[in-house]
């Protein structure tokens, strides 16, 4: 199914099943809080805003790619979303009554000129590698109540932000943003695969899980000094740990602050460290003192 509107496209409801959609519009709106588009995959772009802060739009699609102009991307999605490549093929009926078959229109990723923001409740947020990477010109934020797979790059032009139930980076998930970082497991553990990197161009790194949290690379240096690095905390209801068998350095920061409400690394895979000021509290498992930081009695950073 292909809707095409030349100005504003306005949506009550379209259900395609379990078939795909385009649609596309100088603006794509609804009015209202109720499902708007129920498809297999769905495809969206406009030249203008997708949805609003005010008034997402609503979604119980398979798989989206979705692309904003700078008036931002807003969809909301009620039962799981996968963000990767989809391909809309339909046919075109001339004025004799002959169908022909038409050209498919394929478009990958999640792309907004202004603000990105996703939601999906109830359901996991998977992240396509190769076709769901997520680019906002603006503020970023993925929220799923289930579980978020990273297996794509996200990037933001200011701060980016990851929420859901469970986290997990893989190596070609990086999170890059020109502003601040926030990673919140709200039931679970964040998993950084070996690779995996949140780097922040100056800005403060947060990760904090209810769970465990494994280590990738946190990297919060700037183009200047080391003082002028942002901060980088990481905060465990379980443990802290770094990804078995690698070397390189996990956190670049001006000031790491370490929580674990059991341990901290090991003695046999420490976290290795490139900072100035280092704060680090455990419970039973102890702290192992990360490589190559200077440890100081200044408060904590926030």
């Amino acid at each position: 199914m292909s809707i095409v509107a030349g100005g504003q496209l306005g949506l009550s409801l379209v259900n395609a099943g379990t078939a795909s959609v385009a649609a596309s519009g100088a603006t794509i709106t609804d009015g209202d809080t109720d499902i708007d588009i129920v498809a297999g995959k769905l495809l969206l772009t406009a030249t203008g805003g997708i949805g609003n802060g005010g008034d997402a739009l609503e979604l119980s699609v398979g798989t989206l790619s979705a692309k904003a102009g700078a008036a931002g991307l807003f969809p909301a999605e009620a039962n799981g979303l996968v963000a990767g490549s989809v391909s809309v093929a339909t046919d075109v009926i001339a004025a004799s009554g002959v169908a022909t078959a038409g050209t498919a229109v394929v478009q990958e990723d999640l792309f907004s000129g202004g603000a990105l923001v996703i939601t999906v409740a109830p359901g996991d947020l998977t992240l396509t590698a190769d076709t769901g990477a997520v680019t906002g010109d603006g503020l970023v934020l993925l929220q799923a109540a289930g579980a978020l797979a990273a297996n794509a790059r996200v990037t933001g032009a200011s701060h980016v932000s990851l929420v859901a139930a469970s986290i997990a980076q893989g190596a070609d998930g990086d999170i890059v943003a020109n502003g601040s970082i926030d990673v919140q497991a709200t039931g679970g553990a964040i998993t950084m695969a070996d690779g995996a990197m949140a780097q922040s161009n100056g800005g403060n790194i947060g990760y904090a899980a209810t769970g465990a949290i494994s280590v990738g690379l946190l990297d919060a240096r700037s183009a200047g000094v080391q003082s002028t690095r942002g901060a980088v905390s990481i905060l465990s209801g379980a443990a802290i740990t770094d990804n078995a068998g690698e070397s390189a350095i996990d956190v670049y920061a001006n000031q790491l602050r370490l929580e674990a409400a059991t341990g901290i690394a090991s003695g046999s895979e420490r976290l290795e460290t490139e900072v100035a000021v280092l704060a680090a509290q455990a419970g039973s498992g102890g702290v192992y003192r990360p490589k190559r930081a200077r440890w100081s009695s200044a408060p904590r950073p926030t």
